[in-house]
């Protein structure tokens, strides 16, 4: 019977760890989450959201959902900010992304179906204003049913990459 020699087992530990980090970083490691593109953007989402072919007329729009979450992006030169401060439990906070700043908002929206009434809303200028052109700016709303779920809206956001510009 052979031994294994110490040399053998380190190469065998080296080539399961590589094996290891490019499997994650080529994405293949699968924890319910995937990458979409929409609106020169790149983030992730859970698996289950599916795109509902939403058509803007004069700046990009997305939306997609699934049973618990719905997704919406208005991104381009007239995506202004919106204040929803009179919503309940209304909370707001500065943000970068990318080396963007923006705010993140979380809310409750009593107006809507209690499966659906909590709002992470992402507001970031994308790049500002240009030679007499408005800033390109984005709106995301996350809504989801419950605070706790609040941390799908926040993974989704903070995962945002921006690609290259609507201008």
């Amino acid at each position: 019977m052979r031994s294994v020699s110490g040399l053998t087992l380190a190469l065998l530990g080296v080539l399961l760890t590589a094996t290891a980090t490019m499997a994650q970083a080529s994405g293949t490691k699968n924890d319910g989450w995937k990458s979409v593109k929409f609106c020169s953007m790149i983030f992730s989402v859970p698996e289950t959201l599916k795109d509902n072919k939403a058509q803007g007329i004069d700046s990009c729009v997305a939306s997609l959902s699934d049973n618990s979450v719905s997704l919406s992006i208005d991104y381009g030169l007239y995506s202004g900010v919106s204040r929803y401060d009179h919503y309940l439990d209304y909370e707001e906070r500065d943000i970068v992304i990318g080396g963007r700043k923006g705010s993140i908002a979380t809310y409750r929206d009593s107006t809507t179906a209690p499966e659906k009434s909590w709002v992470g809303r992402l507001f970031i200028v994308v790049e500002p204003p240009k030679d007499g052109w408005p800033a390109v700016a984005t709106n995301m709303f996350v809504v989801v049913g419950s605070k706790a779920e609040l941390s799908i809206a926040e993974r989704i956001i903070r995962s945002i990459k921006f690609n290259k510009s609507p201008r």
